[in-house]
């Protein structure tokens, strides 16, 4: 998931340039329909690429057959099996709730930066062509660091470090609301690729938390939820700074989200098995017990 949501920011150190520059010398229309050919040329035929799942490829986990794959599951306990959680059943856990708002924190907090980054840049004293270029460099330093922290989620506590990587955030702000020269510009820009590259984590919660098989429903359950963080604050914050000439208060708010998302990714806990499920692991249990 790392490795894919990499090639996202790859894109964006890729394209942020090239839509500035052909604003820049095009116009904003042209390249819009630039940019429309490319998508219809190139995004729609690979589309058509796509598969549901590794299991319409024939793949398993590990390389393993069907059989060998059936037989390692046979073996082992019924705890240590992934309990694949329905959609109603992930709906009342306080741990879906948990992860739904400090997602929207993290990802609302992350796309207004994203979008008003370059007029932010320019309140700071740099070109909007400087600023698309700080952009796209942000996004590059991105890819090494969603490889890098999908690495260690394999390894480390997933929960533990999005709690981090939104603490880091909280602290690469300050840096950004006082620099006063390209330095601490930089230096912000370095610390918030790091918080950019989190995305992965935050979905294998899903996949952690309650299973593969609702995975897409469950996430876009979410969707619902966090999208609302990217539509509304943009508008706020442009709405702030168009009525204060100013985007000091926007980053003091996003100072205390991102704090407030330290904390709920902090306390977040894997949910129970559902009672439902274990007791019917317990008569599974019973019946091998008695055969």
């Amino acid at each position: 998931m790392s490795i894919s949501s990499a090639a996202f920011s790859l894109g964006g150190s890729i394209i942020a340039p090239l839509l500035a520059f052909g604003i820049h010398y095009l116009g904003w229309r042209t390249t819009l329909i630039i940019c429309g050919i490319c998508l219809a040329t190139f995004v729609i035929p690979f589309a058509q690429l796509l598969r549901p799942s590794p299991e319409a490829m024939g793949l398993k986990p590990d390389g393993d057959s069907i059989h060998t794959r059936a037989n390692n599951l046979a073996q082992e306990e019924p705890e240590a099996q992934i309990v694949d959680f329905t959609v109603r059943e992930a709906l009342k856990t306080s741990s879906y709730w948990i992860l739904a708002v400090a997602t929207m924190l993290r990802t609302g907090t992350l796309g207004t930066l994203i979008v008003h980054f370059v007029p932010l840049m320019v309140w700071k004293g740099n070109s909007e062509q400087a600023s698309a270029m700080m952009l796209g460099t942000m996004a590059f330093l991105s890819i090494p660091m969603r490889v890098s922290i999908g690495y260690l989620g394999d390894r480390w506590s997933r929960t533990k470090m999005l709690a981090g990587g939104m603490g880091l955030g909280a602290v690469s702000l300050p840096i950004l609301l006082y620099a006063n020269g390209s330095t601490q510009i930089w230096i912000f820009i370095l610390i918030f690729s790091v918080v950019e590259g989190l995305s992965a984590l935050n979905w294998a919660l899903v996949g952690d938390f309650f299973g593969r098989k609702r995975f897409a429903t469950l996430r876009g359950i979410l969707g619902l939820v966090y999208s609302w963080g990217m539509i509304v604050m943009p508008v706020i914050a442009g709405a702030i700074f168009d009525r204060t000439g100013s985007y000091s208060n926007v980053i003091w708010i996003f100072i205390g989200m991102y704090i407030t998302g330290t904390i709920l990714f902090a306390i977040i806990r894997k949910p129970k098995i559902p009672v439902s499920r274990t007791r019917k692991r317990l008569n599974e249990a019973s019946l091998r017990m008695f055969k």
